[in-house]
């Protein structure tokens, strides 16, 4: 519930009963409707910090069209056919599968660029148009 939504309750509800008119007997709801207002102040404040970080976070993390291309080894200009033939190229010489008789550090090395490989050819993929 927002901030907003809370405070029109409020307001309608002292517009409609006595707690504001120095009536004791209503100092709970009072409490209570100043207690909705100051959660609905926090839940609004966490919203707005949550996304104002929320796109420094996913730029930080986010595959970007440059990066996509210097992983793949292809110009910025590349179409979806040259971005096809990289990633067939590229894929085949860094794949786990196929360093069988390597230690496991070099498995586990190739295992993480194989999936930095898929990530920037899923997104190329998807911005030139391909699903």
């Amino acid at each position: 519930m927002s901030f907003w939504q809370i405070f029109s309750r409020v307001s309608r509800l002292a517009t409609t009963s006595s707690i504001f008119d120095g009536d004791r007997s209503h100092s709970g709801e009072l409490r209570r409707a100043q207690e909705l207002i100051d959660q609905a102040r926090r839940d609004d404040a966490k919203a707005a910090a949550a996304a104002f970080e929320k796109p420094a976070a996913a730029a930080n993390n986010a595959m970007n069209h440059i990066r996509a291309c210097e992983i793949l080894g292809v110009a910025r200009a590349a179409t979806l056919l040259e971005v096809a033939q990289a990633y067939r190229k590229i894929i085949v010489i860094h794949h786990p599968d196929h360093a069988v008789k390597s230690t496991p550090e070099e498995q586990c090395t190739a295992r993480i660029r194989t999936q930095e490989i898929n990530e920037a050819y899923t997104f190329l993929k998807m911005k030139l148009g391909m699903r």
